[in-house]
């Protein structure tokens, strides 16, 4: 009974919690769950059911209707539509998948004259030859013919139509001056068709990899890695700067060397500077920064010429007023001069900013709120924490002379005191026990070890003879007895039903009187900490506290001193604590600002049918926030940090009615009621905009995985960059700040820079029923109404309150976005969800309303105000699916793209996982295939792995069904496959070498749908349990019209995961799995 009103009261507590009064507002969502209940599995039975293709009546994982939910249904462009002219044949690029296909391109590009072709066959194999030999993933066969297809397309598109001039600018291609490109132009027309092929290949990433790739094979490479980058920075710049013509036959004799493009352009003297105007002013200066440093090397550049170097290379293509580029200079500007500053300052000092329009916030300051166990680990890798914690410490706490079996003769009760004593070594050297209890094996062990610490007194000098032998005389009886026996017996009964905690281990330390220095308390503290992991903070102050520190400064300090540098060295080494500790999966979100809203609440007319009162209402409600954020995560593309703002805006409409009766009382009057309000229409919007700044993950050099400490490490140095800003003055703005960034970055392949945008829109319908009990509490104001008959006066206002409770019932639709255009490592997400919340809420809202005559009959009801209002969360039933696209350098990151089904009901997710899980199940039986081949003994290297890997997969599901809370979500995710991939790969490079044709554009942005729609382009990547928790102080004025302050910190983390290993994963991309026909449709 008491396990069981422990766990109700556990759920309770993760549950959603809104609290709200006049003056201030609460949100708890969550809690820290500790590693102490997390429950590994039940009973197997419970989840024993055979996980096959198909089951009874559970949904099956659909993952065709799980991708059309996101990317919407296939795109309807059909063949009669028109092949794109930009093209020239009528070959989907993604269909050349072999050499054969390849030359059959190539024949129809291009005009042969000689004998059978043999030209075009020629140019054909040397496409071939070439893109065989780029660098960039996947070297596969249809990868390679994709890529020839793509250089004998650039050649075509450079006004090239014969194969044998095609074969004559890709050898003068090979001995193009690429070192000081800026000062040449064409001298001959098959200078000016490989120039024009040059800068068409160099406008995508595929193409400039082939472009390397044919340097290489005719040994004129790029000399590293700089010489490439500020090449492709050159190409690209000029490309912008001199647009070639659309039309092929308008190429004419248009020069498009470097050279021609300097000179047309008027670059080349004195390097510009960051106040450059006019159009395209980023790719002169672009330009001018990519010669410089081909001509005179990295030193040479000033300032400005890494600002703009960087800057290009973040895919940012002009700058001026309104631009990202402005918008993230200004904005990280911002972030090292003001924001992390205030977290020192004052909380008054921007009370008034922040309550009228949600600026000035400080949103590190929402980490004295903890990080709401964004850095904890998996619950089964805090209990293994936890029982090996509980195991070393048991030699360390033995040394305290209270914790030896010596101790118990000095007790009032020596037997009962020997048993608990032996209970808790027990429990330190089992490691815990299963569900804090002692189970049947537990209290076995438990009479043995009593035995033995009774046969260590034995050379106890000094000891009480007849202690000693009912000692004997009781430990030799236990020993004797069953589990069941003992669990009766009169020491055992008691110590058997109590939780093993570190709390038991205290009260066990207090009432041995430890000594308060002894290093039992020091080891009980760290065992604490492992039982229920809380993650770092800053240190609170109170609301009083900071008040005062800002009128008299800092306690202990003189009057005026401040507390920004002993703050800001707080931040950074929680913040260092974080990044060092933040697991995959894992997400802290802080937010500052303020929110404003106006309502109608309360407004109602009274009236009365016969002795009924009745009373319609109207509810029209508009409220908006304004926040500060910051944000870091741990995601499976890398890790990355946001800092913006977000603004929400929220428009209601309901109406409602009270049907009642009065009860007269002495002193009042009664009224009882049942209200019901329907929602009619709710819309919210929730847009965020600011800086990104992300750092991918990386393989390991044995490619068995990602170096994650690499990664962390890159990510800390970026974020410590930024605090260093933030402790230095400069007053060189914030362009002065963005160049010392491109210091940074500037050559680092792996530090990303982009503006985000994120949109998402809720749209809610809903009815509540709240049974009410109001009581007239005061009049006051000018006499308004007098009965003639009855003599009765009414005043002007009256006063009215009394306790409401009742039920909700909400539906819902979400769909949102994120879109980057710039930075090295961008995401593409866009998601869609439904969902129903049912949800429990209670208080008292005294109301305000003007009397329309003496009686009482009729009446208009004002306004109400929040006295003390509940709100809990029952059930939720929502689910959202999701698809994250990860592109780095315009190529995907497939093993970063996943499409994920969320579930927030763990009963239908572990009944869908239970019913369709046959295709995980049987890429964890190839991962133990893999592993037995290792094993280390016969009997492991003997067992089925089909059987281990349903093992797993049950484990699991008993993990989900007995581990269930409202802040948890359950998740499904698929991984995007290699091969469709490199499909899209190729699509987006076509697009971008046509020079973003309208025609070209939709052709591909179809092909892409296609693929992306096809489900064979999937595979399974992992199950998870995600658990939040958030805690909401909004403390503000909340009487009709609301203006609150908000701080709020959200964090998240997987409890638990079932994952397909990495070597399966690449495995399965090994086998080619996807072919091309089935991208199409």
């Amino acid at each position: 009974m008491k396990r069981a009103l422990s766990h109700a009261r556990h759920a309770l507590g993760a549950r959603r919690v809104d609290v709200s009064t006049a003056f201030y507002q609460h949100t708890k969502h969550g809690h820290s769950s500790g590693s102490t209940r997390f429950v590994q599995s039940g009973k197997r039975g419970e989840a024993s059911a055979p996980i096959a293709q198909t089951a009874g009546n559970a949904p099956r994982i659909d993952t065709a209707q799980l991708v059309s939910q996101v990317i919407g249904s296939r795109s309807t462009r059909m063949a009669s539509d028109g092949y794109p002219a930009a093209l020239f044949v009528d070959t989907p690029l993604d269909t050349i998948t072999s050499p054969e296909a390849l030359r059959a391109y190539v024949r129809r590009l291009f005009e042969d004259r000689s004998h059978y072709g043999a030209q075009a066959s020629a140019l054909g194999r040397t496409a071939l030859e070439v893109a065989s030999s780029s660098n960039l993933p996947p070297r596969t066969e249809a990868a390679s013919a994709m890529r020839g297809a793509l250089l004998a397309l650039a050649l075509r598109q450079a006004g090239i139509t014969h194969a044998a001039a095609a074969q004559g600018a890709l050898d003068r291609i090979a001995s193009l001056d690429f070192d000081t490109p800026h000062t040449r132009v064409s001298s001959s027309e098959t200078d000016r068709e490989a120039w024009l092929t040059v800068r068409l290949l160099a406008r995508s990433t595929e193409g400039f990899g082939i472009l390397d790739a044919l340097r290489t094979a005719t040994s004129a490479p790029f000399k590293d890695d700089a010489h490439r980058t500020a090449f492709k920075t050159l190409l690209e710049s000029a490309d912008m700067l001199d647009p070639l013509p659309r039309e092929v036959s308008a190429l004419g004799l248009h020069d498009g060397a470097p050279g021609a493009v300097s000179l047309r352009a008027k670059l080349g003297g004195s390097p510009l500077r960051f106040d450059e105007h006019g159009p395209h002013a980023l790719a002169r200066r672009a330009f001018d920064a990519a010669s410089a440093r081909l001509e005179r090397g990295r030193d040479a550049l000033t300032p400005d010429q890494k600002g703009a170097l960087f800057a290009w290379q973040q895919s940012f293509t002009e700058d001026g007023r309104g631009t990202e580029l402005s918008k993230v200079r200004e904005r990280l500007n911002k972030f090292v001069r003001k924001t992390i500053p205030r977290v020192g300052e004052s909380r008054w000092k921007t009370l008034l900013p922040r309550l009228f329009r949600g600026r000035e916030g400080s949103p590190l300051s929402a980490l004295r709120l903890g990080t709401q166990g964004a850095t904890r680990k998996t619950a089964k890798q805090e209990q293994e924490r936890y029982r090996q914690g509980l195991r070393e410490s048991l030699s360390t706490l033995t040394l305290s002379p209270e914790m030896q079996s010596a101790a118990v003769l000095t007790h009032a009760r020596p037997k009962h005191s020997l048993v608990e004593l032996a209970a808790l070594h027990t429990w330190l050297e089992l490691g815990g026990f299963a569900h804090e209890r002692m189970d049947e094996e537990a209290i076995v062990a438990v009479a043995r070890r009593a035995q033995q610490m009774c046969a260590e007194l034995d050379k106890v000098k000094g000891a009480p003879q007849a202690v000693l032998d009912d000692l004997r005389r009781a430990t030799a009886r236990w020993a004797t007895m069953t589990p069941q026996q003992l669990a009766k017996t009169k020491p055992f009964r008691s110590v058997a039903k109590r939780a093993y905690t570190p709390e038991r281990l205290a009260l066990w330390g207090k009432l041995a009187r430890v000594p308060d220095d002894s290093p039992f308390w020091t080891t009980l503290d760290s065992l604490r900490l492992l039982a229920r992991p809380s993650g770092p903070a800053l240190p609170a102050r109170s609301f009083v506290r900071a008040a005062a520190e800002g009128v008299f400064g800092e306690f202990g300090k003189p009057i005026g001193a401040t507390l920004g540098t002993e703050c800001l060295d707080e931040v950074r080494t929680m913040l260092k604590e974080v990044i060092e500790n933040l697991p995959s999966s894992a997400r802290l979100r802080l937010a500052d600002g303020g929110s404003q809203r106006v309502s109608t609440s309360g407004l109602n007319a009274m009236t009365h049918v016969g002795v009924f009162p009745i009373s319609p209402r109207l509810t029209l409600r508009a409220s908006r926030s304004r926040e500060t954020v910051v944000e870091f995560v741990h995601g499976t593309h890398g890790f990355e940090m946001f800092v913006g703002r977000a603004k929400t805006s929220q428009k209601q409409a309901g109406a409602g009615v009270l049907v009642g009766y009065d009860v007269e009382m002495a002193l009042t009057n009664l009224r009882v009621g049942l209200a019901t309000n329907v929602t009619l229409h709710s819309q919210e919007l929730t847009e965020a905009a600011g800086v990104t700044v992300r750092v991918p993950h990386r393989l390991k050099p044995d490619g068995s995985g990602f170096d994650d400490k690499a990664t962390r490490a890159i990510f800390w140095a970026v974020v410590e960059h930024f605090l260093d800003e933030a402790a230095q003055p400069h007053d060189d703005g914030a362009n002065g700040s963005f160049n010392r960034l491109a210091e940074l970055g500037l050559d680092h392949p792996d530090v990303s820079i982009g503006w985000t945008d994120t949109r998402a829109r809720t749209s809610k319908r809903g009815v509540t029923v709240d049974a009410t009990a109001n009581a007239k509490l005061l009049s006051f104001g000018p006499r308004s109404a007098r009965d003639p008959k009855s003599g009765k006066t009414a005043k002007l206002f009256g006063v009215s309150a009394g306790p409401s409770m009742g039920m909700g019932w909400e539906k819902s639709r979400q769909e949102g976005s994120m879109t980057e255009r710039s930075g090295r490592h961008r995401i593409e997400q866009r998601y869609v969800g439904a969902g129903n919340l049912v949800q429990w809420r209670g208080g008292v809202a005294p109301g305000f309303s003007h009397s329309l005559d003496a009686n009482g009959r009729s009446s208009v009801g004002l306004l109400s105000l929040d006295a003390l209002v509940a709100t809990v969360g029952l059930v939720d039933n929502g689910g959202t699916a999701k698809l994250t696209l990860s592109i780095e350098n315009d190529k995907l990151n497939y093993r970063a793209s996943t499409l994920e089904r969320e579930e927030l009901s763990g009963t239908r997710y572990a009944d869908t996982i239970e019913s369709a899980g046959a295709d995980l199940v049987r890429m964890l039986a190839a991962n133990q295939e893999s592993q037995a081949h290792g094993a280390a003994s016969t009997s492991e290297a003997l067992a089925d792995p089909l059987s281990l890997a349903r093992a797993r997969m049950h484990e699991y599901i008993a993990t989900v069904r007995h581990n269930r809370q409202f802040n948890h979500a359950y998740k499904y995710g698929l991984r995007l496959l290699r091969d469709p991939a490199a499909s899209i790969d190729m699509l987006t490079a076509l697009a971008q070498q046509s020079g973003h044709d309208p025609d070209v554009d939709a052709f591909v942005h179809a092909r892409r749908g296609n693929i992306l729609g096809n489900p064979k382009a999937w595979v399974p990547r992992k199950l998870s349990i995600r658990e939040r928790n958030s805690a909401t102080r909004s403390p503000g004025l909340n009487i009709g019209v609301s203006l609150n302050t908000r701080t709020s910190t959200t964090g998240d983390h997987e409890f638990a995961n079932l994952s397909v290993p990495f070597p399966v994963l690449e495995a399965i991309d090994e086998e080619g799995r996807w072919a091309s026909s089935d991208a199409v449709s």
